[in-house]
């Protein structure tokens, strides 16, 4: 197996207890992988993570490798010019295609059909799509992925996320050694996104709960000693929003639970405001003047 050929590593979870799951729950960010890339041949070298976008174009040489079908040479044969090498038709860095254009001409016509306008170049070479099993020529396939990319907006600093798909039939591209700098770059725009969703990183996010629930205790330490504070659903509602799951923290849940605590605020300020008026056995209010 070629060194571009090679499979990406399990990504583990360090320090993980023994019996527990791996992998980390809906809603927490998935950092990207930090093994060094494997996005490299003879002619180029990517020297960036496994999870970032890649610091080298494709590459645009042609593959070298001879097909199994290659007749092989012996002393008898050596000098038969007849015997033509089978060489694959892909390109450098990619899997090589199935298709030999010496044993397989009616196939090798077939990816040769018009579809970019470039498949019947002299030196066409062609890259196969794993998602979905189709065969493009590498130059056309490489100028319709470059222009269903969303165009830099220095106006807008909104972030489109837009699916690479094949060119006929649709379906998404997932799974590419050629583009896989442009996934990891989509795959970058998903967190960030996330991250605006949720509003905070984990290290703010702990933050932010631990200065919560000191306000919550204090609040609601001052309201159970009103009336209004005296009862169960008063407790549930303090053990709630101190024990809340962590994926449900968010700005939005941070605004809103701070709004809650506010009107419990107010609730106990009423409560001393009609203790400080006075408030009689028979629930009357006496007067400045009694």
């Amino acid at each position: 197996m070629f060194k571009s050929e090679q499979q990406k590593k399990t990504r583990k979870v360090i320090n993980q207890p023994k019996g527990s799951k791996s992998g980390r729950r809906c809603g927490e960010p998935c950092p990207p992988c930090k093994e060094p890339c494997l996005n490299q041949c003879e002619h180029r070298k990517c020297t960036k993570k496994c999870g970032d976008p890649c610091n080298v174009k494709p590459c645009s040489e042609p593959c070298m490798k001879l097909l199994p079908c290659n007749p092989k040479l012996n002393e008898n044969n050596v000098d038969d010019l007849s015997l033509v090498e089978h060489r694959c038709i892909g390109i450098c860095g990619e899997e090589c295609l199935k298709i030999c254009k010496i044993c397989n001409p009616e196939k090798f016509s077939e990816i040769q059909q018009i579809f970019f306008g470039t498949e019947d170049n002299e030196n066409a070479r062609f890259v196969q799509l794993k998602d979905c099993g189709h065969i493009f020529e590498v130059t056309g396939l490489d100028e319709w992925i470059e222009s269903s990319l969303p165009k830099p907006n220095k106006k807008n600093d909104s972030i489109e996320i837009v699916q690479i798909k094949c060119p006929q039939c649709k379906t998404s591209i997932r799974r590419s050694k050629r583009y896989i700098s442009i996934l990891n770059e989509r795959a970058i725009d998903i967190e960030l996104i996330k991250q605006k969703t949720r509003g905070f990183t984990n290290d703010e996010k702990k933050k932010e709960q631990s200065r919560f629930r000191g306000e919550v205790k204090q609040i609601f330490n001052a309201f159970k000693e009103t009336d209004f504070g005296k009862t169960e659903s008063v407790s549930k509602l303090e053990k709630m929003l101190i024990e809340a799951n962590s994926n449900v923290l968010t700005k939005d849940w941070f605004s809103t639970s701070r709004n809650i605590l506010r009107i419990v605020e107010t609730l106990s300020k009423y409560e001393n405001r009609a203790r400080d008026v006075g408030f009689g056995e028979d629930n009357t209010i006496f007067s400045a003047s009694n």
